[in-house]
């Protein structure tokens, strides 16, 4: 991959973690609100979409970690913009 795909593909990597960083806090406020009315349904779908959604997270930060791991030390610097 070339630097400047490698970049826009961790960039684009991390606004898709960070989305689902929101849909996360989302469906764990869903699940406190259900919790607190008492709706064992609704608790219940929050509940999945929660676990489906930090799976989804959990996959994408392993991408991410590897992608990261696999670039040698000066394509690291240039892609995170970050010098070490």
């Amino acid at each position: 991959m070339k630097p400047a795909d490698t970049k826009k593909f961790i960039k684009d990597l991390k606004k898709e973690i960070y989305k689902l960083d929101i849909q996360i806090d989302l469906a764990k406020s869903g699940m406190d609100i259900a919790k607190s009315l008492g709706d064992k349904a609704d608790y219940k779908s929050n509940k999945l979409e929660y676990d489906k959604l930090i799976v989804q997270k959990n996959i994408k930060n392993d991408l991410l970690q590897s992608t990261l791991n696999k670039l040698p030390m000066d394509k690291m610097a240039r892609v995170t913009n970050k010098t070490f």
